[in-house]
Formats: C-alpha cells, structure tokens, sequence
C-alpha cells in the first residue's frame, strides 16, 4: 500500500518567515535602543555625541536634550573630535570631514606631504578639531598649521594642542581650510667672519632653509668667554678671537661664526642727518617714498594687486625675529598675514555695519588702503587691545627694528597714522630704515613728510 505524500503548505511558510523578520526588526531596533541609550547618556554625562554613522541619526530625545541644555558639544567620529554649539545639532548632519594627505608644489612649499582639511558643513561650524596625525607627522611631536583661504596659505599659531598621537586648534572664521605639515631645517645661512668692538651688541643675521621650517629654535655657544650671551642678547667682553656657534637641536644643524673683537680706540661719533625732503613716486599704480612702498589712506593699491601672500623678504625677517623672542621666553606667531582686496572689502563692511563709517575708519582700512594686501605688514598674536602692555607687546616694540619692522601705528600718533594704537601690527621696512624711523621716534608718515587723510 503507497503511502501519501505531504504536501509542503505555503501558508506556513509564510507565517514563519513572517515572524523571523519580526524577530529581525526587534533584533534591530533593540541595538538601536541601546545605541541611542549610550549616546544620550554620554551626552548627559561627559557632553559627547559618539556615532559612527557618516550622517547623524539619533532619537529626537538626545537633539531636544543637547539644543535646550549644553552650550557646546563634542562630535566624537571616525577617529575625531569636532566640538560645536549646540543648537547646531540636528539629525541631518553630514559627518565626513575631508580630510586627506596630499603634496604640496607651490611657493614656499616644495613636494611638502600634509594633512589636508578641507571645508565642509561640518567644518564651517566647528569651534575645535581634535583628530589622529599619521605617524608622518606625529613622529616629530611639531607641526604647522597653515590656514588657507583664496589660496593663500598663512601660518596659524593660535590654541594649538599635541598631546600623545592627536592633535587640536580652534576653527578661525578667516580661514576655509587648513594644511598640517612639518618642514624640516636644512641649514641655517649666516656670515662665517664677523668683526665688532668691545661693548657692541652683536647683530647676528642669519637664514633659515627653508624659511617657513617648522623648528627654528637655535642657542648660541660661545668657545670661550669673551662674549656674554644672555638669550638673544650678545655682548663683546673682551678683546680676542671667539667662535660663536649656532645650533638648532631639533635637526641637529649647526653653523659657526669667527668673531674678531678689537678694543675701541675713541668713542663713536654721532652723526646727526640733515634734514630731507621726501619725494612720493608712482610706479605703475604703486607709490613708493625711497623704494619703501606706501599704503595708507591716501596711497592706495589697485584692486587687482596680489603678491601671493607674505613676502619672502617679510617671512624670513620674520622667522629670525621669532626665534630671537623664544630665546627670551617670548612667543611670536602671524595671526593675520596677507589680505586681498575682495577680503578686506568684506572685513570692513562688516565693521562699518556694526559700527558705522567714522568709527570702523578709526581701526579698519577701507579695501585697496590696507597695508595687508601689500604682503608686507601683519598681526601678530591677538590683534586686539588686550594685546597692549604684554611682554610680547613690549619685546615687538623695543626690538621688532633689528629685523626690519616697525610698529606701524604707534600710540599717540593717531593724527598722522589716521589709525588708533595697535602694538600688534608690524610693517617690514628694511633694517636700516626701521633703525631710522624707530630712533627718530615718529611715525612713517611723520619721518617721511606723508598724509594719511581720505579724500
């Protein structure tokens, strides 16, 4: 006798399939929870948001909490840190910062290898960026940071943070992207004879390779006693021969310096210069009083003048001034650089906007009159007034002219400068004419016979 085959029932099937992906949906939503869960409690507690979705999705629980509770939140992502206020958070975030390790092949950079950062949604928001450095990079415990905007690179200096494999800066609004980067010392250029006087302060002019390399510290060691060397101070003690070396630790170059001292047989006569008649010359749509370019609110630049940042001239000037104030405990960095004429456009609307025209012509320069855009002037550290009055503000004033600058817009020389007193802004001028402006005590316009006056 056969026996009857079951048939196999569709309709069981189905009703199994069915609650396996009921069980699927529980199963999902169930780590969904407890995701969520962390993260609000993470938020509660320590004020970071970790995911590590590229698009931020949260319950709506976690978003009302952070907007109506916490000033400032940290995204934790993908191996960083983006700390934002937080009435930015929401749920339609894209959390990819680009960022990408590149060659650099254009100006003072040379097949230079950096991490890129380059601006995103993210990016535009963040106060503070904490990532990873490759190793690259980490492995030297320095990097610049160069922030980048219409192309031009500028070297940022402010709230830098490197502990362990990571490193953090705050966002600046000047700038949309940035470059991290170490450049190493090659060599330190300097004379190799040098002959002075008992008494004399020594000018030791030397140069960096390449100029913008992130470590130019240098000590200065003398063969024997006949200099005293205090800082970046060098005095000429005695008569005889010195070897005076000049060394950066960081990349183990070194250069050395034979100092002939000879004793003075009469005091220096001082020469007082006769006075002189200044003539103001126009090349090509640039005025310049003695091959010394002049910007102010009389002299303009054409609109379309860019030389492409900093000038070499400034940053190499300024790079032996910087290593000079870290010998003597002092810290220099160029917070504001090169502007164009479209930034500054901007920058001063903004001003007279918030302030109206008088005041904003008191403190900003109105676009093609700003010293910025010549690549020869900028701000260094905090270019506000609780800058006056620091030791940094005090060393720039009293020793900035050794290497070629000049506090632009000094105190009580509003009259002539149009400005108000800023001991942040310097302006390259050469070494001797910074000598001779700076001891003449006046003002650029003042020594050379020049108005500042809108017309």
């Amino acid at each position: 006798m056969k026996r009857r085959r079951k048939r196999l029932r569709v309709d069981r099937i189905l009703y199994c399939l069915g609650i396996l992906i009921v069980l699927v949906y529980l199963i999902i939503l169930g780590i969904s929870a407890i995701i969520n869960y962390n993260i609000f409690k993470s938020v509660k507690t320590d004020n970071i948001l970790k995911t590590n979705r590229t698009k931020l999705k949260v319950w709506t629980k976690t978003i009302n909490y952070i907007n109506e509770n916490v000033d400032e939140i940290i995204l934790r992502h993908d191996g960083y840190d983006i700390k934002l206020n937080g009435n930015y958070i929401k749920n339609h975030i894209n959390l990819d910062l680009n960022k990408y390790t590149t060659k650099l092949n254009k100006g003072s950079f040379k097949n230079q290898k950096g991490l890129y950062i380059k601006k995103n949604e993210i990016l535009d928001e963040a106060i503070n960026i904490k990532l990873k450095m490759p190793y690259y990079l980490r492995k030297n415990n320095e990097v610049d940071i160069y922030g980048i905007k219409d192309d031009s690179y500028t070297l940022y200096k402010g709230k830098v943070k490197i502990k362990d494999k990571y490193i953090s800066f705050d966002t600046s609004d000047e700038y949309d992207d940035y470059f991290i980067t170490y450049i190493p010392l090659t060599s330190i250029n300097t004379k190799t004879t040098l002959t002075c006087y008992v008494g004399d302060e020594l000018d030791i002019n030397f140069k960096f390779i390449p100029s913008n390399a992130t470590n130019k510290s240098i000590t200065y060691k003398a063969s024997n006693d006949l200099l005293e060397i205090n800082g970046s101070k060098i005095i000429a003690k005695k008569k005889g021969t010195v070897v005076l070396t000049i060394k950066n630790t960081k990349n183990n170059i070194s250069t050395d310096i034979k100092i002939t001292i000879k004793k003075k047989e009469k005091p220096k006569e001082v020469i007082k210069e006769d006075e002189k008649t200044y003539e103001v010359v126009n090349r090509d749509g640039i005025y310049y009083v003695e091959d010394i370019m002049i910007v102010n609110k009389t002299y303009s630049l054409p609109a379309e003048y860019n030389p492409g940042g900093l000038s070499d001239e400034f940053m190499d000037a300024f790079y032996q001034m910087q290593s000079a104030a870290e010998l003597d405990g002092i810290e220099l960095w160029v917070q504001s650089g090169y502007r164009s004429y479209y930034t500054q456009e901007i920058i001063y609307n903004n001003y007279v906007s918030m302030d109206g025209v008088e005041s904003a012509d008191t403190y900003s320069a109105r676009p093609g009159y700003s010293e910025h855009q010549s690549g020869l002037a900028a701000d260094i550290n905090n270019p506000d007034e609780s800058f006056n009055g620091t030791a940094a503000a005090e060393w720039l004033k009293n020793n900035c002219y050794k290497y070629g600058f000049i506090i632009r817009f000094p105190e009580g020389k509003e009259a002539y400068t149009g400005y108000i007193y800023e001991s942040w802004h310097v302006r390259y001028v050469g070494k001797e004419w910074a000598r001779k402006i700076t001891e003449s005590g006046k003002s650029l316009e003042e020594y050379f016979g020049i108005t500042s006056v809108y017309q």
